[in-house]
């Protein structure tokens, strides 16, 4: 597509129907490798998830920043390993600021409900495996072993307690936050370079935390945009992009230099 120049041939806008040509042959190669695309999304995703969930026990993944959010940090011609170099301590900066939020009152309770509930049922079941080990494998409620109950009792133990606020963070005391989230957000606009004028002296409002979630979200969540538009790709090679070729044939003849 680019000349040694790093420049787009010309050969790929002097027609407009040779261009509309174009973005439908590629979304048909699109669709027909889709499902392989698809396939190693998810394993590897999986792969990676799992391990995130076992070194973060985060059960959304860990957060990153969206490829949005990489464009709009990196600047003018800053090269591949300069802006990765620049960026890599702003992983755990983000992580900071959003760590001194708290999450509402109704989730505390919940996760507090869920490990008392949890721990509760977990210590009984595990007192009858010390009257005999073999309760636990032989007796059955409905078609699983109370085994297999005092696993999901600790995973929902583990949900429970990730509900809850970080004590080092969020004392039970009164502590202001108000001076450490503007602290926090200055520090990841350090490495970003990245400070949009409504984000100044406000790292700890609300909206503040909403819009910059936005660029620094779950990669669960990341995720599935990710399969949306591979899903999508060969409906908007094929029909919107073909149907914007004239329109672009156009502005390339008349703009480019």
């Amino acid at each position: 597509m680019f000349n040694f120049k790093y420049r787009i041939r010309q050969s790929f806008y002097l027609d407009p129907s040779s261009l509309r040509r174009r973005f439908i042959v590629c979304g048909i190669i699109h669709a027909i490798f889709m499902p392989f695309i698809l396939f190693f999304m998810v394993i590897y995703f999986y792969f990676q998830f799992s391990y995130d969930l076992k070194s973060t026990r985060q059960y959304f993944g860990r957060r990153e920043w969206s490829r949005f959010a990489l464009w709009e940090f990196r600047e003018f011609n800053e090269l591949q390993h300069v802006f990765e170099r620049r960026i890599g301590p702003s992983y755990d900066a983000a992580e900071e600021y959003l760590q001194l939020f708290t999450q509402s009152s109704i989730i505390h309770a919940l996760g507090r409900a869920l490990m008392f509930i949890s721990g509760s049922l977990a210590a009984v079941l595990l007192s009858f495996a010390a009257i005999n080990d073999a309760i636990l494998l032989h007796v059955k409620l409905g078609q699983w072993n109370l085994l297999w109950y005092v696993g999901i009792m600790g995973a929902a133990y583990s949900f429970g307690k990730g509900l809850l606020p970080d004590s080092s963070l969020h004392p039970n005391y009164h502590h202001n936050l108000f001076a450490d989230m503007n602290l926090a957000l200055g520090k990841v606009a350090k490495y970003t370079h990245f400070l949009p004028n409504h984000w100044k002296d406000r790292g700890w409002d609300e909206s503040v935390k909403v819009s910059f979630s936005r660029f620094f979200d779950y990669k669960t969540k990341i995720f599935l945009f990710e399969i949306i538009s591979v899903l999508l790709a060969p409906l908007i090679l094929c029909y919107s992009l073909a149907k914007k070729a004239d329109d672009i044939w156009y502005v390339l003849n008349v703009y480019s230099p």
